[in-house]
């Protein structure tokens, strides 16, 4: 078997088949877009911190 390109492969879907396919990929971008936003939050709120200071364990 040859490669076969994906509009080949997708070409007989059902337009309900289609519409599922959508809104599984619009939920997946809102998760990444979600992930993205909280990780910036993260890394933000690390920054405003400042250094970090050793823990008091360290010092003696």
């Amino acid at each position: 078997m040859g490669h076969r390109p994906f509009r080949e492969l997708t070409k007989d879907f059902s337009p309900e088949r289609r519409a599922r396919i959508e809104e599984g990929k619009a939920r997946i971008r809102a998760e990444v877009e979600r992930e993205k936003a909280e990780r910036a939050a993260r890394e933000s709120a690390r920054r405003d911190e400042g250094p970090s200071r050793p823990a008091a364990s360290a010092r003696h």
